[in-house]
């Protein structure tokens, strides 16, 4: 989310602490919980480097501390969040402690003392795997890629995200379309709703370098606790790494000698 953005999110949503944004869940995400089998999968061949998990637009998201708490070994749980108030928020309310570091100007790192979880305040756009540190190969996107309602923005978001992936990765992508639907983009109810994007849309914004499959779909469920007469069709994709031409023949080569 770009600086004129976060403005603008930080003074209507964050500004008052005893008031969420509408967005905001009192518990861990549903789909997260149902499907996090399927984040957590064996990378194919295999995880042979540790598991970096990558939260966009996070927030004060719940959802980071249920991963965190899953976490093993040297694995790390990443957000970013434009908005300081709202990081702050999250340590505070789920009792953890934390350090912050300045990586730079624009960069605050608010990070637990035992490094299993660090949340980037600073503007999504800017990120790399430079300023991370690492490259994310488990990555929960819920709130995230439909927040941004000019497709131009997302076509720069999903190019951000691209560059942030390892060669190898898991993405559970939450959106919302009309109940009902699962085809083109819609519009959203309004500057707070969701863009809806169905299926198609998915596949235009990652295909070039995603396999795409459909996890899991639920009719007429309300995104918000505070907005329950808000009803959408929500879909949970997963994303894997698209195999090259290269990943193919040595496939078919391993089969064949195999089967020899």
């Amino acid at each position: 989310m770009t600086g004129s953005n976060v403005s603008a999110w930080k003074e209507k949503f964050w500004s008052r602490p005893e008031e969420d944004p509408p967005w905001q869940l009192k518990t861990v995400h549903p789909k997260l919980e149902q499907e996090i089998g399927s984040l957590e999968a064996e990378l194919r061949g295999g995880d042979k480097a540790r598991k970096v998990y990558f939260v966009p637009c996070c927030g004060k998201s719940l959802d980071l501390k249920f991963l965190a708490d899953r976490v093993k070994g040297d694995d790390v749980v990443i957000g970013c969040e434009g908005t300081e108030g709202a990081i702050r928020q999250f340590f505070k309310e789920q009792q953890l402690d934390f350090n912050v570091s300045e990586q730079s100007d624009n960069v605050l790192i608010f990070e637990t003392p035992d490094k299993k979880l660090k949340i980037f305040c600073c503007d999504l756009f800017t990120l790399t795997p430079e300023i991370l540190g690492t490259k994310v190969n488990r990555v929960w996107d819920r709130g995230s890629f439909v927040a941004f309602h000019d497709p131009e923005t997302r076509k720069e978001y999903v190019g951000v995200i691209r560059g942030l992936l390892d060669e190898e990765f898991n993405y559970l992508l939450h959106t919302a379309t009309a109940p009902g639907d699962l085809g083109d983009i819609d519009t959203p109810n309004s500057e707070l709703g969701p863009t809806r994007i169905g299926s198609k849309e998915v596949e235009s914004a990652f295909e070039n370098f995603c396999q795409i499959r459909l996890l899991a779909h639920q009719e007429n469920a309300s995104l918000y606790d505070r907005l329950p007469d808000s009803l959408y069709r929500i879909n949970v994709f997963m994303l894997t790494a698209k195999k090259s031409s290269d990943d193919r023949i040595k496939f078919w080569q391993v089969s064949c000698t195999n089967e020899l």
